[in-house]
């Protein structure tokens, strides 16, 4: 996996002592671990949070890996990711799933679908796809 990681932007949420991946989309790779951790003004908050648009039109991305701590993916945080065939959430995470190799972001709480690529399967758990979840997705079968 490439590691130009010095591209993401991360910004502090102290009402949940932890941080959100605010953008990315500087990111040139084709594969990324979005680390579980990352230091703001000397001290290690845990990655919470990955926001609205943080992706979008990264089109050499294709998989993309969420730590375990990450509670919320923001609208579209994939869109125009168009070569995204690979979405991967950490088994341990207690927030979001991507069980059944789906290659999506699903909420565990109300079962909702808030991220997908052109692979997606949509499991028969899934209540509802948030809006803009496959923004921008090409080949979706």
């Amino acid at each position: 996996m490439e590691n130009n990681l010095h591209v993401l932007e991360f910004e502090l949420i102290p009402q949940e002592n932890g941080a959100g991946l605010k953008k990315g989309n500087a990111y040139t790779g084709t594969e990324l671990v979005i680390p579980s951790q990352v230091e703001i003004n000397g001290k290690d908050y845990p990655v919470i949070e990955i926001g609205e648009y943080a992706f979008s039109g990264c089109v050499n991305l294709t998989k993309v890996v969420i730590p375990v701590a990450v509670k919320k993916v923001g609208w579209s945080a994939f869109a125009y990711c168009s070569n995204l065939s690979s979405i991967v959430v950490s088994p341990e995470n207690e927030y979001l799933v991507s069980k059944e190799k789906c290659n999506a972001v699903i909420t565990k709480k109300d079962k909702t679908l808030v991220a997908g690529c052109k692979t997606t399967y949509i499991p028969s758990y899934v209540k509802e796809i948030q809006g803009e979840s496959f923004m921008g997705c090409t080949g979706l079968t």
